[in-house]
């Protein structure tokens, strides 16, 4: 409870899942050679990370949803989310796998094609 003005003023915070949405992890630090395998199945979690400056051209697979062995920072930078140069925040949210992904040219990342993979992701 917060008193304000003589009036008494209850603050909330929502910590749980509302609805598909699911509360993100703490803000995480990582370099163009992480990816996002490690969360494979936990499908509808968001994760928020840090990509470092300067980030490199490591292989991502498709054009978003991108398959969960892409890298985050390479393939956030295809998705036009952060610069190579600077880096940034980016909020991704694990999916389940896909029959196929189509790779293209974005923002000076050529993403590749693939065929069936058990996870991926996209950006929110």
């Amino acid at each position: 409870m917060i008193k304000r003005a003589g009036v008494m003023v209850r603050v909330v915070l929502a910590l749980a899942s509302v609805g598909s949405w699911v509360q993100a992890d703490p803000l995480e630090e990582i370099d163009d050679s992480d990816d996002a395998t490690d969360h494979r199945g936990e499908n509808g979690r968001q994760f928020v990370y840090q990509c470092s400056d300067d980030v490199g051209e490591s292989e991502v697979w498709g054009s978003g949803p991108y398959s969960d062995d892409s890298s985050i920072c390479s393939a956030a930078v295809h998705a036009g989310r952060i610069s190579a140069a600077r880096g940034g925040r980016v909020r991704i949210e694990i999916l389940g796998g896909r029959s196929s992904y189509r790779g293209s040219s974005r923002h000076g990342v050529e993403s590749l094609d693939y065929g069936s993979w058990p996870g991926s992701f996209t950006f929110r």
